[in-house]
C-alpha cells in the first residue's frame, strides 16, 4: 500500500530553505526524498512571494516543480467555507488561506504537515484532517 502524501505547510518550507539543520528541515528533507510530499497553490503562492531575489525564486521553483500539485476545485472551495462556519460558531476564526490549504488536504486525502496552530483549531473540528509535527 502506497503511503499517503503529505503537503507541508509555508512554515514548514520556510524552515527548510532558511535553517537546512533544522529537526523540521530534516523530516521534510526525508519526506521529500521519499517522494511523500505534494503541493497545493496556497503554499506555492505564499512561498514564491516571499522571494527577495531571483536566485531565491529560482531555488524555489526548481525545488518544488518536480512535486505532485493539486488544484482546488469547486469542492475544496465549498469544504473551506464550511472549515470557516463550523469554526466561527465555536468562536474561532482562521485566515481564508489556512481553511483553504485544509480543505484541500481533506479533500485529495493528503496529511498535513505544519507548525500553525490555526490548523489544530481545524483538526478539533474535522478529524479528517490529520494534522502533525515532527515526523509524528
Amino acid at each position: 500500500m502506497a503511503e499517503t502524501l503529505v503537503m507541508a505547510d509555508t512554515c514548514i518550507w520556510i524552515d527548510y530553505f532558511n535553517r537546512p539543520g533544522s529537526r523540521v528541515s530534516q523530516h521534510l528533507g526525508e519526506l521529500i526524498q521519499d517522494e511523500r510530499v505534494a503541493l497545493v497553490g496556497p503554499v506555492l503562492a505564499e512561498l514564491l512571494s516571499g522571494t527577495r531575489t531571483k536566485e531565491e525564486l529560482d531555488l524555489i521553483n526548481e525545488t518544488l516543480d518536480i512535486l505532485p500539485y493539486y488544484e482546488a476545485d469547486l469542492n475544496a472551495w465549498k469544504m473551506t467555507a464550511m472549515i470557516m462556519l463550523q469554526l466561527k460558531k465555536h468562536g474561532k476564526t482562521v485566515k481564508l488561506i489556512d481553511a483553504l490549504i485544509a480543505s484541500l488536504c481533506i479533500t485529495n486525502k493528503l496529511r498535513l504537515y505544519s507548525i500553525d496552530k490555526d490548523f489544530d483549531h481545524i483538526a478539533h473540528s474535522f478529524p479528517m484532517l490529520i494534522h502533525y509535527r515532527h515526523g509524528s
